[in-house]
């Protein structure tokens, strides 16, 4: 959803940049499957090739990182960044795929 009322129509938040900060980083793992240029919020969706684990076990991962996130069907996995989360977290989560 789109708040046409705001700027961020034309500005990202600060969560929107992290998302798509993320998914340009998560393109960039092996293994790991997503558009980049289709994150349009602060929800990033992304698949994880069976061999790095099941997605529990990458839900599991994440969350001892200390990153939220929920499994999906198959091997996709939801992450929703929010205004403030620290950008460690970003890097956490990505380290840890």
């Amino acid at each position: 959803m789109i708040d046409l009322r705001s700027d961020t129509v034309t500005t990202p938040s600060p969560a929107r940049r992290q998302a798509m900060a993320q998914a340009g980083a998560l393109s960039q793992l092996p293994g790991v499957s997503i558009k980049p240029d289709e994150v349009h919020t602060n929800i990033v969706m992304f698949s994880v090739d069976e061999k790095k684990g099941t997605r529990v076990e990458i839900e599991e991962r994440l969350r001892e990182a200390g990153l939220l996130c929920l499994a999906l069907a198959g091997q996709r996995i939801r992450l929703v960044t929010h205004h403030d989360l620290p950008d460690d977290d970003t890097h956490n989560a990505i380290h840890t795929l």
